[in-house]
């Protein structure tokens, strides 16, 4: 079991390799192969492709495309991390007991610029009525770190107020880091950070139960946020994973391959 990256430099036939090794079936007959497409328009494009080599009867072009899920990589988060449509942590259901934190911290030293863009919490001041939104506002975002970059609400919820590549987080977004402590006190539940260590460390020790295939691909990504990167390289402990990227330049790829990571905006 591994992560095999793929890289696609033809643009005219990148279907070739998948095609390829969905052709070779799996010990289970009755077994599902699952591939993870970022949008419904690839996801369209590639079984039409998969169709032309898999199948194929004595006539060209007479196959099709069977046996195959396709699933977004948000649905492939979602069952690696036991996720349901319920999930307190998704931005919606978030955003109620963020908008008590909000509530509970108007005035306090460190939020003057949350406390002044809402009026400073007086029911009577039109601003008042942006509270919900901000709330719904802030709830998206503090999902996006979780899933973009979880090691910076790592840092918060332990007390350092980084920007999550390194450096100190600047003085005028501070509340964000403070305001995600208060929120965290009143989760029932582990905070999304701890939620990915734990999954991560359950699928490296071989210790998960996956209604998954032996082997998944990954297909046309352009980019995966760090936890769909994190995800997919535990699995490979326990499945043979193939990421098929498209990346017409060799040259540009290896100089990518030496990247550390997340950088500052300003350095990117």
């Amino acid at each position: 079991m591994a992560v095999h990256v793929h890289i696609v430099e033809r643009t005219d036939a990148p279907a070739d390799g998948p095609a390829s090794l969905l052709a070779t079936p799996l010990a289970d007959p009755f077994a599902r192969e699952v591939v993870v497409v970022p949008a419904r328009g690839v996801e369209r494009w590639l079984t039409q492709r998969l169709s032309h080599r898999l199948g194929v009867g004595s006539r060209t072009g007479d196959g099709v495309c069977a046996g195959v899920d396709f699933v977004t990589p948000h649905s492939l988060v979602s069952m690696l991390l036991d996720k349901d449509a319920d999930d307190p942590r998704d931005p919606d259901r978030l955003a109620r007991p963020l908008l008590d934190v909000i509530d509970s911290v108007m005035g306090e030293a460190g939020f003057a610029d949350l406390t002044t863009h809402l009026g400073g919490g007086d029911p009577s001041d039109d601003r008042s009525t942006r509270r919900y939104a901000v709330a719904r506002r802030l709830a998206g975002l503090f999902h996006s770190y979780a899933v973009q970059r979880p090691t910076l609400i790592t840092d918060w919820r332990e007390g350092r107020d980084t920007d999550g590549a390194g450096g100190a987080l600047e003085d005028d977004l501070r509340w964000q880091a403070s305001l995600w402590r208060r929120l965290l006190e009143r989760m029932e539940t582990p905070p999304p950070d701890v939620r990915l260590a734990t999954t991560i460390e359950r699928l490296r020790t071989g210790g998960a139960d996956l209604d998954l295939p032996p082997r998944l691909s990954l297909f046309g990504h352009t980019r995966l946020p760090e936890t769909e990167v994190a995800l997919p390289d535990a699995l490979g402990a326990l499945r043979d994973v193939h990421l098929w990227l498209p990346q017409a330049s060799p040259t540009l790829w290896g100089a990518l391959s030496s990247s550390a990571g997340p950088v500052p905006r300003a350095q990117g």
